[in-house]
Formats: C-alpha cells, structure tokens, sequence
C-alpha cells in the first residue's frame, strides 16, 4: 500500500500496565493479578500541540520534582522529566489533590485532541499462566484489530509505537506483529497499518507518556473492578516478598483483604468510556451479538 497525497496518519502509542509473568494468590511482593496493554491514537497533526501542552502540564503541577530531576541529570532538558502514571493511581497516593487535578487536565487534554483509548486486559488466572511474551504479543493483535477499524474510518494510515523495554524482547514483538500482519488471515486484512511497531524511550514521547498515564487509569479501573476481592501475604505493612515465602511459605504471615485499593479511580471511569474506540461504520450489537473489535477496551479473562 503505497503513501497517497493527501492521506494522513495515525499514532497509535502502547503501553504497558501491571506485569505479563505468572503471579500467585494471595498475592506477594511484585505480583500482579492484572496486566493491561493500552495505548492512545493522536493524529499526527496534533502531535506538536500534545508535547507542548504535556510538558506545560508538567511544568504547572511537578515543577518541584521537574527542578530536582534537572539538578541530578545536568545533561537533560526539564521536558524529559516524566510523571509515571503507576505513581499518580497508586492507592497510597489515593488523597492527593494535586494528582486528582492533574489527571482531570490529562483527559481534558485528550478530549481537546479527540485522542480515542483502546486496551487489552487480562485478569490472569494463576492456576493456568500464560506466556508473558504471548500475552504481549495476543495483546497487540487485538489492539492491531481496532487500530486498523479507527484508521478504515478515518481514512488514513496507522503506525504503532511503543515503550521500549529490552531490544530482544522489542524484536520479538516487532517480528510477532509482522507474521502476524503478513502471514494470518484476519491480520492480512490490516491494510492500513504501516510498518512493524517502533519501540521509543518515553523519556522523549509525548504520545508513550499519554499512553501511560491514561493506560495507569484504565488499569486501576479494571483492578477495582475485577480485583478489589483479591487478598495479600502482608509483614507488618509490607507485602512479603518473593525469597521470603519460598523461605517459609507457612509464615507467619498476616493476610490483608484487599491487598489494593484502586477504588479512587473510579472517579475516571466515565471520562475514560468517553475517550473510548467505537466503530461507526457498523451497527451496534444487540443482546447476544458480536461486532468484531466494535469497542476500543477488550477484556480477555
């Protein structure tokens, strides 16, 4: 599919929430029941205007953190400081005014630049595991599949890119995504995405930093939702650790319910179903009816 004059295109930055690896219940120290792959579409015309008002952002709610990063990092530029999502949502951080309000100007943000939110999420069964790479890799595809339906709409040609982690497990997915796209039957039908995905240091992504903060939203949603039963192994406050209960898996150990509280993020939940992926070249499914990749959040239990 050649470049046309006159088509635009579409970013589509992926992220990822909670940890693909198997898990135990109750949960100990790193475990995560939940992992959540996410990403935002940003039209490639508004990507000079996310930067900037993501860093204005920045800039108005962590100068603080932003002048102390700058201080030990002589050789960065105050952009580069970036807010974790992980630590605005984290259930400690539950209180904070200024977290609230800073991802209430974050939605504002996307909905200003008519950004759409997709995800794939797993609430991972620990009896049955699935391979972390195959679940990264199964996430993909399923994002592929509305990705391609939001450009098909739109007209327009998609490029994934996401947050790099190592470069043999960044070829791994990169070369998943092309067999994928060139050698499976539904994924040849993905005419319009361009390209493998392009794996970036967030540091310098705008779009990966919108990605994952927002992504951070979405997973504390889902945890709430599908998680808030869920108990932990607890020293005192601390979650035991891993060589701790190998060590004595008898304890003593005290089990706390729920081990995580992400019930805060509600208070999103609706601004992210706003933002939210839906087809419109096709009718909405009744009771009982499917509509392949209809919605941008796909839950895969």
């Amino acid at each position: 599919m050649s470049f046309l004059p006159g088509i635009g295109v579409i970013f589509f930055y992926v992220d990822e929430g909670g940890d693909p690896h198997p898990h135990r219940e109750p949960l100990l120290q790193g475990g995560t029941p939940l992992f959540c792959l996410s990403a935002v579409a940003v039209h490639a015309s508004q990507w000079r205007e996310l930067d900037r008002a993501l860093f204005k952002l920045k800039r108005a709610y962590f100068s603080r953190e932003m002048q102390g990063f700058t201080a030990r990092n002589p050789d960065m530029r105050p952009e580069h400081y970036e807010v974790k999502g992980r630590q605005l949502v984290k259930p400690s951080h539950a209180r904070s005014r200024r977290n609230r309000v800073f991802t209430l100007k974050i939605l504002d943000l996307a909905q200003q630049l008519h950004v759409r939110l997709f995800a794939a999420v797993w609430r991972k069964d620990p009896a049955n595991p699935v391979d972390a790479m195959s679940m990264y890799t199964q996430g993909l595809q399923v994002l592929a599949e509305r990705f391609h339906h939001h450009c098909a709409q739109a007209g327009e040609l998609g490029v994934i890119v996401a947050d790099g982690r190592t470069r043999n497990l960044d070829f791994q997915v990169a070369a998943s995504h092309l067999s994928y796209i060139f050698g499976n039957p539904v994924g040849r039908n993905y005419t319009t995405l361009v390209e493998a995905p392009m794996f970036v240091d967030s540091v310098l992504s705008a779009g990966v930093q919108l990605a994952d903060l927002l992504g951070s939203c979405i997973y504390g949603c889902y945890y709430h939702r599908r998680c808030a039963t869920l108990s932990g192994l607890f020293v005192g406050n601390q979650l035991v650790a891993q060589d701790q209960f190998a060590a004595n898996p008898a304890g003593p150990w005290t089990m706390k319910t729920p081990v995580h509280d992400y019930g805060h993020c509600q208070q999103f939940w609706q601004r992210l179903i706003a933002l939210q992926f839906v087809r419109t070249d096709v009718p909405a499914p009744g009771p009982g009816q499917t509509a392949s990749g209809y919605w941008g959040f796909r839950e895969l239990m």
